[in-house]
């Protein structure tokens, strides 16, 4: 995971950045083309995979479950 991130630094240093804002701006300018350009992939098809949500929204994404605080206020 970490390929990536410790190669930033001594590019930075190669080109001679030593401000954050000339490491944001390098990182715009040149950076994430070159990034973008080595790891972008075309899609597989044309269109969309999003399809609508069906049903209720609210409770989707969530559990309830009833829990009973003891006597010195623990939950188990």
């Amino acid at each position: 995971w970490d390929t990536l991130q410790k190669r930033l630094p001594p590019l930075l240093r190669l080109e001679g950045i030593r401000t954050i804002k000339a490491a944001n701006r390098w990182l715009c300018d040149v950076y994430l083309a070159h990034h973008n350009a080595r790891f972008t992939v075309t899609a597989a098809g044309e269109g969309t995979a999003f399809v609508p949500c069906v049903g209720d929204l609210e409770n989707l994404l969530c559990i309830h479950d009833e829990q009973i605080a003891g006597r010195d206020n623990t939950v188990r």
